[in-house]
């Protein structure tokens, strides 16, 4: 069948054609019709953009429970640094001889016991279990080492310098997971805290350095 007889072929305007035209088996598949009417056929590409997405949204998704995963053990990182701290400093306000130091050790205690509190609710709210930390036992296994040998000594100079050194440690820790968290909730949680965290390192030092508790004797 010659179509250059009726004239160019022009998409869309099928019914323009004569009716005996139309009505010959070359237009009748459903491809032609389409054609004519001016539908290209796109199920080739929209079954590959179908593949695709769903490709794309696997992988998302892998990626964020991948990431709250990393968020959760990051978080239970810091609430095993704030149990070692409480244990610390609550040891050394139990043995400090000294009031004012036995105050200040109290009043870290206290905020390293509210910062694992909320960083534990944070885990739960992830889907994660906060209980699943390492030992925190006399806290003198991370930071605090020597802990115990500076409390039998009963000088405030041999505990301060231990504090600070745990104080050292939870403020590396602090750093390391600021620097991997993107969650942006959690990113302000953990630097709120971690400005916490540096303050009382900072504190402590001073403490440390100072002539009413520098000497070791």
């Amino acid at each position: 069948m010659n179509c250059e007889a009726y004239g160019p072929f022009i998409p869309g305007v099928s019914q323009s054609l004569p009716q005996h035209v139309r009505r010959h088996p070359i237009f009748k598949s459903r491809k032609m019709k389409n054609m004519m009417n001016g539908r290209p056929q796109r199920h080739g590409i929209r079954e590959g953009i179908g593949q695709q997405s769903k490709s794309a949204c696997v992988t998302k998704t892998q990626r964020m429970k991948t990431d709250i995963t990393e968020n959760i053990s990051l978080l239970n990182s810091l609430i095993e640094t704030c149990k070692d701290g409480e244990k610390g400093y609550t040891a050394s306000a139990e043995d400090a001889k000294d009031p004012e130091l036995q105050a200040i050790f109290r009043r870290y205690a206290q905020q390293r016991a509210e910062f694992a509190r909320e960083l534990s609710a944070a885990v739960r709210a992830h889907g994660g279990d906060p209980d699943k930390t390492g030992s925190v036992s006399g806290a003198v296994h991370r930071g605090w080492i020597d802990l115990k040998a500076a409390l039998s000594t009963r000088q405030p100079h041999a505990v301060l310098v231990e504090a600070e050194r745990g104080e050292d440690v939870a403020v590396s820790n602090y750093r390391n997971v600021s620097e991997q968290l993107y969650d942006p909730t959690l990113r302000d949680l953990v630097s709120r805290q971690f400005s916490g965290v540096k303050a009382a390192h900072d504190h402590i030092r001073e403490l440390r350095d100072s002539p009413r508790y520098a000497t070791k004797s």
